[in-house]
């Protein structure tokens, strides 16, 4: 893969994020993304010189990487049952520091079109330019073809698309 029309996030950088970002779940240091937004500049300052500083080998903060996992029902209301849910009838979520995740974010920014050229083409997730929800249309065409044929890979399938797209009501 070709990174060298790719560059290391500046200032800038970091300042376009951070004029995106919006307020999710806060991690376990409780800061939103809005309390890095009042000063861009000063912000992006410390995100780009904290990424130098871990660039250069030093080790983040023993907490940089700690998440908070959640796991709220599915569908809507509270669950009728006292009890844990079954794992499947959950949405985990992990609500993470907002830090790394904005570096994350500059990275990205910064590698995408390079990354989207050499992805293979059948790589539509999670890659910049392509539709992640094509996949879903893809193997549902591909598992109502199979059970036409009365194959045995149409169970394959269907079980393949509930695995990997857990979220999608498959009812």
């Amino acid at each position: 893969m070709d990174f060298t029309l790719a560059s290391p996030p500046s200032p800038l950088v970091y300042e376009r994020i951070l004029e995106n970002a919006t307020d999710s779940g806060i991690g376990p240091n409780g800061l939103p993304y809005s309390a890095w937004t009042p000063n861009k500049k000063l912000s992006a300052l410390l995100l780009f010189r904290f990424g130098g500083c871990l660039s250069a080998g030093f080790s983040p903060p023993i907490t940089f990487n700690h998440t908070i996992g959640v796991f709220p029902p599915k569908g809507k209301g509270a669950p009728d049952t006292p009890h844990a849910p079954h794992p499947s009838s959950t949405r985990p979520l992990g609500c993470r520091n907002c830090d790394p995740k904005l570096m994350a974010a500059a990275h990205d920014y910064c590698i995408k079109r390079s990354v989207a050229k050499h992805a293979s083409p059948i790589q539509s997730g999670f890659v910049y330019s392509r539709q992640l929800c094509q996949n879903v249309v893809d193997l549902d065409i591909l598992a109502r073809a199979y059970s036409t044929l009365n194959s045995k890979w149409a169970c394959y399938t269907l079980y393949d698309i509930a695995c990997a797209f857990g979220s999608i009501d498959h009812d």
